[in-house]
């Protein structure tokens, strides 16, 4: 019943994390359009691009890629740096319903929101050592 369960609900899932995705691209973009332009790209169903691309042209743009594995319940997300992180997707069932959720590699709960955060956090807030870290409000580009 499980299977089941989860090769219904993982696709939904996917769905719902490509839409998230989008609508976290229109709020940075809305909010903070002086660090750059935040764009997602969906590819073949599987596949989401998020780009961040800054205004000056010296400032190297850095993208999260996100992949949906139907077959293996999860979604790989890799950061241009190369290294990638794997979250399971997996089903709460008790006896009136049953859901997906996205599994940390802590194998906390997180919800579709809090996946797109702590993911999209790599692009946006890149460790202090990262060449293409968005600069503070009001910072000058020289």
């Amino acid at each position: 019943m499980r299977e089941k369960i989860l090769s219904v609900c993982a696709p939904e899932l996917w769905v719902r994390v490509g839409t998230v995705l989008d609508d976290s691209c229109t709020h940075f973009n809305d909010e903070y359009s002086h660090i750059g332009k935040l764009e997602n790209h969906p590819e073949n169903g599987r596949r989401i691009i998020v780009a961040l691309t800054f205004p000056d042209p010296e400032k190297k743009s850095t993208y999260v890629l996100f992949q949906f594995d139907e077959d293996k319940r999860r979604i790989s997300v890799t950061t241009e740096n190369g290294g990638t992180e794997r979250f399971e997707i997996d089903a709460d069932i008790d006896a009136n319903e049953a859901h997906c959720f996205i599994k940390s590699s802590a194998g906390k709960a997180l919800t579709v929101n809090d996946f797109a955060e702590a993911t999209l956090k790599n692009i946006l807030f890149p460790s202090p050592t990262s060449k293409s870290r968005p600069p503070k409000r009001g910072a000058s580009a020289g």
